[in-house]
C-alpha cells in the first residue's frame, strides 16, 4: 500500500480543518477505522489505502457512518450502471479523440476559493462527428474520466467542482439527437443553475478571470491567464495520459471492485460512529 502524502495547500489544509473537522494529527487514524470497516465486509470489495478513503471522510466531515454509507453508495452506483463504468481509461484513443473537440475543458489550475472549474460547451459538439464516432455513452465515459481525475486531487476534495455550462451555441438539434429533451429537462430539474444570461459579468464576479480561456475573457483584460482552448486541451490530454492516473482509473474501474448483493446481510446491526472530541 503506498504510503500517503498530503498536498493539501495551506488554504485547503485550512479549510479542512474548519469545515470538514480534518485534523492531520487524527487524520490516518480516521482512514485506518474506515479501512477496518470496509475489511470486515465480506460483501464489500474496495481499495483501503488512504488515497482512495480518505475523500469519503472529508465528504462527510470525518463522520465515520456517513463515510461507509458514501463508500457503498459509491460502488453501488457503479455497480447498477456497469456499462458506463467498466474499464475506464483516460488513455484510450477514443476518449483522447473527443476531448479534441472541446466539448469540456478542466481548467489547470484552481479559482480564489480553490476549486477546480470545468467548462461544459456542449453546443460544440460537432454533430457529424458524433454520429459517426460516438455514443451518448461515450461522452457520458469521457465525464466519468475527468470527475475520477478531479477526484484525484486533494484541493478538490475539499473545495469542491464548479461547472461553467456554456450553452451559447447549444441548438434544438443539439438536444434532440444527442441529449433527448426529458434528459435535458430532467437535468434543470435536478440541478441547482444559477442563469448568466448573455453577459459574462456575473461569471467574472463569482470565479476568476484567470481561470477562464483568452477566449471568455474582454479584451481590455491584461491579469494572469491559462491560455487559449487548444492549449487547454493539450494540457487535459497530457493529463489523461499520465501513468499514475490511467492505473488508478483502470484499476478502479476493472471490474474487481463492488458489491456481492449474495453475501450483503440484510441488516449490519450496531455500529458506533466516532470522532475525538477536545473537551477543555
Amino acid at each position: 500500500m503506498a504510503e500517503y502524502k498530503c498536498t493539501l495547500t495551506e488554504y485547503s489544509a485550512k479549510k479542512a480543518l474548519e469545515e470538514l473537522n480534518e485534523d492531520p494529527k487524527e487524520r490516518e487514524g480516521a482512514v485506518q477505522a474506515l479501512r477496518e470497516w470496509a475489511g470486515q465486509q465480506p460483501w464489500l470489495k474496495t481499495p483501503t489505502d488512504t488515497d482512495f478513503l480518505l475523500p469519503f471522510l472529508r465528504v462527510k466531515k470525518f463522520s465515520q457512518l456517513a463515510a461507509r454509507d458514501k463508500l457503498v453508495n459509491y460502488w453501488e452506483i457503479r455497480d447498477k450502471q456497469n456499462k458506463l463504468f467498466k474499464d475506464l481509461d483516460p488513455s484510450d484513443p477514443k476518449i483522447q479523440e473527443f476531448l479534441d473537440m472541446g466539448v469540456y475543458l478542466l481548467m489547470p489550475g484552481y479559482d480564489k476559493e480553490g476549486r477546480k472549474i470545468i467548462i461544459d460547451r456542449s453546443g460544440h459538439l460537432d454533430l457529424a462527428v458524433m454520429k459517426s464516432k460516438f455514443t451518448i455513452d461515450d461522452v457520458f465515459r469521457v465525464s466519468l474520466c475527468i470527475m475520477e481525475y478531479c477526484l484525484m486531487d486533494e484541493n478538490a476534495q475539499v473545495n469542491g467542482l464548479v461547472v461553467l455550462a456554456d450553452h451559447s451555441e447549444l441548438t434544438r438539434r443539439h438536444v434532440e439527437t444527442v441529449f433527448g429533451i426529458e434528459n435535458m429537462k430532467r437535468a434543470i430539474n435536478i440541478w441547482t443553475m444559477h442563469v448568466h444570461g448573455h453577459s459574462l459579468v456575473t461569471v467574472y464576479e463569482q470565479m476568476d478571470m484567470a481561470c477562464l480561456p483568452d477566449s471568455y475573457l474582454p479584451d481590455d483584460y491584461t491579469g494572469p491567464r491559462v491560455g487559449s482552448i487548444q492549449s487547454i486541451i493539450d494540457t487535459m490530454k497530457e493529463s489523461f495520459n499520465r501513468k499514475d492516473v490511467v492505473q488508478r482509473v483502470r484499476d478502479l474501474t476493472s471490474g474487481k471492485y463492488g458489491i456481492d448483493q449474495s453475501l450483503r446481510p440484510n441488516d449490519d446491526g450496531p455500529a458506533e460512529s466516532f470522532r475525538k472530541l477536545n473537551v477543555s
